[in-house]
């Protein structure tokens, strides 16, 4: 393990703390296989994938709001998510529905 691995973690704790300042769900609620998906991802991904799962299934302007990025920068990391297979879309009429899978 490399020296630094330590601090690294300790960094990605306290970004995914800050941003449950701003959810509703706690860090220790998390699921274990969801924070460690978290951890592997950068981080406009991890916080828009903690945002998500905070949430539940949401459109890309309820995400936007939240985590403070435009809604179409927060649709391409959506879709980026889908692709990785950590995310599903759904089409609602014209709305596209995000859900962590």
């Amino acid at each position: 393990m490399p020296k630094d691995y330590k601090g690294k973690q300790n960094v990605y704790l306290v970004n995914i703390n800050l941003l449950w300042m701003k959810m509703s769900l706690p860090p220790e609620k998390l699921p274990r296989k969801v924070l460690e998906r978290a951890v592997t991802l950068r981080d406009p991904h991890r916080e828009i994938y903690l945002a998500l799962y905070s949430r539940g299934p949401s459109t890309a302007s309820e995400i936007a709001g939240m985590v403070g990025y435009a809604r179409a920068y927060v649709h391409m990391r959506l879709l980026q998510l889908v692709d990785m297979g950590l995310v599903k879309a759904r089409r609602k009429g014209r709305t596209v529905i995000f859900e962590v899978l």
